[in-house]
């Protein structure tokens, strides 16, 4: 294989993985020596092009902090936010702009063989794979099909394809991707760049600011952005921004705009919007499951369409809703409609059960809501009626989890708060371990002592202790 590099001065460039990373993350791909090589090659050089701009596009250079140097694009309206994809997406480790260049050869329509050379936009290191990745514009794609139909294909599914580049860097265990405008979030694009300011003003939040901030969201999971900036202090809002961007508070960035904050709902982190989201789910679904309708009295408070709405009358015929500056009527079967499509959620005022409910998922630390996420997405399936094919989880342990699972919900109406773990009833755990060797502890005390045919404590721990070691477990045994 023919792989040329222009020989241009070394860069500084600020690498996300340290030499003994790279060596395991080589390691882990199993990436042939020519082939780490390679990558060492481009990591360690300059892009081998300049780019420059079209008639209708807009070349320029992005100051990555994830690789702590400039990255050029060719296009501002897909390369660019394809940057910034790469720049906020945590499975990139490190990516290079116009990296290399490839000698391919194909068949022209009149069956002639032609070879050329082509430079990638981007070679992207993720942690699990590796390779070039060519950004262009859907409609031009079409274009060159019809020109190059050799070089260019589009499978049934409507995914892009480039056969001889990727035929050329398979065997050195590499993908190529041929990607589109299509497949670009502008919400997050958006969202991203309204933060671009905000990245790194971690240690410039007021500590009285963030301590307030923190507190209500950890109080009220969920809380509109719009609720919380009315809320606060109208100094706050650049505070309640270097928050988001800087990831002490979570949003989902890709869902919904932040110029709609309205719509964007905070949480202490990306696991409580989880957990929020399938207890919002299961409530809803259950609902309209049963066929229960939803009553509503005067006074009761709606969200419709992101926004909050009161019930200020209820007709023969008609309900009317008014929000902040707004009244509208809708007819009973309209209403019931929306209801029904999860258009209108009704807020319902909260039990004393439920309250309490909320109180133990709002005590739960991240790595207890991450492994009863991890729980629900294994028994969902089960839960529905369809159990997958094959799963990597135990039988005996996805019956424990359904088991917990359905008593939590004939005793609470939830069944999401049997998937907590008991940590608190084991004694003081302090988080040494990762979620997935917790799961691991707790498949183990699951199995072989809280079962019918219970062992002692210490066979328990001695089955602990086997199953360990043949895990290969690098952490000392608890």
């Amino acid at each position: 294989m023919s792989f040329e590099m222009i020989s241009l001065p070394k860069v500084t460039v600020f690498p996300m993985l340290s030499d003994r990373e790279f060596e395991d993350w080589c390691r882990r791909l199993c990436l042939p020596e020519t082939t780490k090589e390679l990558v060492q090659k481009i990591r360690n050089s300059e892009p081998v092009r300049k780019v420059g701009g079209g008639a209708k596009n807009v070349c320029g250079s992005y100051p990555s902090r994830k690789m702590g140097k400039t990255i050029q694009f060719e296009s501002h309206k897909v390369e660019l936010p394809a940057i910034v994809e790469y720049e906020n997406d945590e499975d990139v480790l490190e990516y290079y702009d116009q990296p290399i260049r490839l000698s391919l050869s194909f068949h022209s329509l009149s069956g002639r063989c032609v070879v050329t050379s082509h430079t990638p936009d981007f070679w992207v290191m993720r942690r699990n794979s590796a390779g070039f990745e060519e950004w262009k514009a859907s409609e031009r794609l079409k274009i060159l099909a019809r020109k190059q139909p050799t070089r260019y294909q589009q499978s049934e599914e409507g995914r892009w394809h480039a056969p001889p580049a990727e035929m050329k860097v398979q065997a050195m265990g590499l993908y190529y991707y041929l990607r589109t405008d299509l497949e670009i979030n502008w919400i997050a694009y958006q969202n991203y760049q309204f933060l671009q300011g905000y990245f790194n003003q971690e240690n410039t939040v007021k500590k009285e600011v963030r301590k307030t901030v923190v507190e209500c969201i950890n109080a009220n999971p969920g809380v509109t952005l719009k609720e919380l900036l009315e809320s606060t202090n109208t100094d706050w809002a650049d505070d309640i921004y270097a928050l988001i961007g800087t990831k002490q508070i979570y949003v989902d960035l890709k869902a919904v705009a932040l110029n709609e904050p309205e719509k964007v709902h905070l949480f202490s982190s990306q696991e409580m919007a989880s957990t929020y989201d399938l207890i919002i789910a299961q409530k809803t679904s259950a609902r309209i499951a049963s066929g229960q309708r939803i009553d509503v009295a005067i006074g009761s408070t709606l969200v419709w369409d992101g926004k909050s709405w009161c019930v200020i009358q209820i007709g023969d015929t008609k309900i009317a809703l008014q929000s902040e500056n707004e009244l509208i009527g809708l007819t009973h079967a309209n209403f019931d409609a929306l209801i029904a499509q999860k258009e209108i959620i009704h807020i319902q005022p909260l039990s004393a059960k439920t309250t309490d409910i909320w109180e133990q998922i709002k005590c739960a630390s991240s790595e207890d809501l991450a492994v009863a996420n991890y729980r629900y997405k294994v028994i969902e399936p089960y839960l529905h009626g369809s159990p997958p094919i094959n799963s990597s989880v135990p039988e005996r342990t996805v019956r424990s989890w359904k088991s917990k699972y359905h008593q939590a919900l004939n005793n609470y109406g939830w069944g999401y708060i049997g998937l907590l773990p008991n940590r608190g009833k084991k004694g003081n755990r302090v988080d040494r371990f990762s979620p997935d060797t917790w799961e691991f502890i707790d498949q183990i005390i699951e199995q072989h002592y809280e079962n019918l045919k219970q062992r002692g404590k210490l066979a328990t721990y001695g089955i602990l202790v086997r199953e360990w070691e043949k895990a290969g477990k690098t952490d000392p045994c608890p």
